[in-house]
């Protein structure tokens, strides 16, 4: 063991450039004094390491690296860092020589005062956030933030993060091994193992910590006992405390190394809200319950919408009505179409349907052509023979000129219209065919034609008003069409 023992008050160090004046504080890492630089006549800190119970091989190599890291130190130049202004080795003990601070430290402060308003808690935590970002731009951690080791100056409202005895340099993604060295209650989980990657999210634990402090009046449990003794609620000790401070103070000291955030900007910007607004905006773009639920609601009300006309237009009684419309206009047009074509009639005598041939003086006859108007409410139909084979016919063309319609004739005649303009000469008959009686003579078909022509053309016109079917009736002879 280590034969190094506590230096007495009044030691003269460096031929007399040093005097060490009084013991300010003695910790399990190092021993800090209060000294006079004789030579200038200023009062310093002196911080030297705890080596009592280390064994020599260990107390050099603690002492190269406390030396190394007191010059990279002396490099920093920040309001809110101990300026570092000297370092040397004397009987196996390493020291710093720092500025001296009057003041008290914030653990002073705690003590005397207790918990400390919230927005003066968050204005020292701030200043000590801004001093750890340029000792960790440099590649060093400080690996013991607490409220002992930040002053307040006397007089103002300023503090300065101190005693950088167990800064070291740390690289990122290399294991290293620890010193073992901790203070309970602000050392995160990590630095209680024996080697462990170091990174900037092992001073973020302990600054949430110490602003833990700083509001409840006495440190935290200890990170290596929170999984049996939870953290106190805040709240306890200060009622009004925002939410936002809570929930920085929980994410910062995560017992996850992986869930704290990973630099100290990333911490303080959570802590005075920048990233809760952040993580606000985020979260109301993709929102999910609220937004989802309101288009759950609305979609089926939009589909009830367009789903009941739907059935009410496709109604089997709309068929059937628009089908009874349809089929009264075609029965309509395909009347007056027939009408218009002005064809005759001619039903043979024999059961068998045959052509009828006529002599070159008579016009020809065509075979009767049936109307099929809609379907309405007729008088009872005779019944009617069988059609006879209609004789092919060319288009005839539509005249201007209206022609007298079909007339009543003698009980064995069928009313006939006026002839077509463009009679088709009728051809020979079949050999096996019997001959078919001559028509009778001209003077008795024009006996009962005039007469009777203009009561037989109002009778036809209220027929296809009202949209009766025309009866065939048998015919007894021959129609004349033309009259010499």
């Amino acid at each position: 063991m280590s034969s190094l023992s506590l230096l007495s008050v009044g030691t003269i160090l460096q031929g007399g450039k040093y005097r060490l004046d009084a013991l300010l504080s003695q910790g399990g890492f190092g021993v800090t004094y209060r000294a006079t630089h004789t030579l200038l006549h200023q009062t310093v800190v002196l911080k030297t390491l705890n080596l009592q119970q280390e064994p020599p091989k260990r107390i050099h190599d603690l002492g190269e690296r406390f030396i190394q890291e007191a010059q990279r130190l002396a490099q920093f130049n920040h309001p809110h860092i101990v300026r570092v202004s000297d370092c040397f080795i004397e009987g196996g003990r390493p020291f710093i020589v720092m500025d001296y601070i009057p003041g008290r430290t914030l653990a002073q402060v705690i003590q005397e005062e207790g918990p400390l308003p919230e927005k003066t808690a968050l204005h020292y935590i701030r200043q000590v956030a801004s001093a750890l970002e340029l000792v960790h731009e440099h590649g060093l951690l400080h690996r013991d933030v607490k409220p002992d080791n930040i002053m307040l100056r006397e007089g103002t409202d300023q503090v300065v993060l101190i005693d950088f005895g167990i800064a070291r340099e740390y690289t990122t993604g290399v294991t290293e091994t620890n010193t073992g060295l901790v203070s309970a209650g602000y050392a995160p989980v990590e630095q209680y193992l024996p080697r462990h990657q170091w990174t900037p999210a092992t001073d973020v634990y302990a600054l949430a910590a110490t602003l833990y402090a700083l509001l409840a009046g006495r440190p935290p449990v200890a990170s290596i006992l929170r999984d049996r003794v939870p953290l106190e609620d805040l709240r306890q000790f200060q009622p009004n405390l925002s939410q936002r401070t809570i929930d920085a103070i929980e994410v910062g000291m995560a017992l996850d190394v992986r869930e704290r955030p990973q630099t100290v900007r990333a911490w303080l910007q959570l802590l005075m809200g920048q990233s809760v607004a952040r993580q606000t905006t985020a979260t109301v773009a993709v929102m999910p319950q609220h937004r989802s639920t309101v288009f759950a609601n609305t979609q089926p009300e939009g589909t009830a919408v367009v789903a009941s006309p739907r059935q009410r237009n496709f109604s089997p009684w709309l068929w059937l009505l628009g089908t009874a419309i349809f089929g009264s206009l075609a029965g309509i047009g395909l009347g007056l179409f027939l009408r218009h074509q002005r064809v005759d009639t001619v039903t043979p005598p024999p059961p068998h349907p045959q052509e009828q041939a006529f002599p070159p003086t008579l016009p020809t006859v065509v075979p009767p052509v049936e109307m099929t108007p809609r379907p309405t409410p007729t008088p009872t139909p005779e019944p009617e023979p069988t059609p006879t084979e209609p004789t092919p016919t060319p288009e005839q063309t539509e005249t201007p000129t209206p022609s007298p319609s079909p007339e009543e004739v003698s009980p064995g005649l069928t009313p006939t219209p006026p002839p077509s303009l463009s009679p088709t000469p009728p051809k020979p008959p079949k050999s096996a065919e019997p001959p078919v009686a001559p028509p009778p003579p001209l003077n008795h078909l024009h006996r009962h034609l005039r007469p009777r022509q203009h009561r037989q053309t109002q009778r036809r016109r209220d027929h296809l008003r009202q949209r009766v079917t025309l009866n065939r009736l048998p015919l007894r002879g021959c129609l004349v069409l033309k009259c010499s």
